[in-house]
């Protein structure tokens, strides 16, 4: 994994929901917050944030959850003032669908071909089992 300054200046390409255990992902996301005290309470938007995270583990179920450790995020709009950082290091669970929102953008591997035969290796297990269990 790489330091996270001077991330801006890597090779990021454009994925369109492509990618594996181990890529280093940027995308964007809303800052949400619930409007009182209550579950039933409806969430109110207050911002918007960059994250930069290595993906951990994506679930290829019918749910669609990506497993990701932060690497680094930035806070874009801020509508009220709050601290809408992820602290670095900590994993976090996103739906992919929420992810790809956005859109989402890859950190280039310094030797593609590995990452190819890690793309393979993952279709191969989703043919044997396509629930990924």
């Amino acid at each position: 994994m790489c330091a996270s300054a001077g991330l801006e200046e890597l090779d990021w390409i454009e994925c369109n929901g492509a990618f594996v255990e181990a890529d280093v992902i940027r995308f964007k996301e809303a800052v949400w917050e619930r409007k009182g005290p209550r579950a039933k309470s409806r969430s109110v938007r207050v911002g918007e944030r960059e994250v930069i995270a290595e993906v951990l583990h994506d679930d290829p179920d019918r749910e669609g959850w990506v497993w990701l450790r932060v690497v680094r995020t930035d806070v874009l709009k801020a509508f009220k003032r709050r601290n809408m950082t992820l602290p670095v290091g900590s994993e976090i669970k996103r739906l992919r669908k929420n992810v790809l929102r956005r859109g989402v953008r890859r950190l280039a591997w310094s030797d593609e071909s590995a990452r190819e035969a890690v793309v393979r290796e993952w279709k191969a297990g989703l043919q044997q089992d396509p629930r990924g269990r």
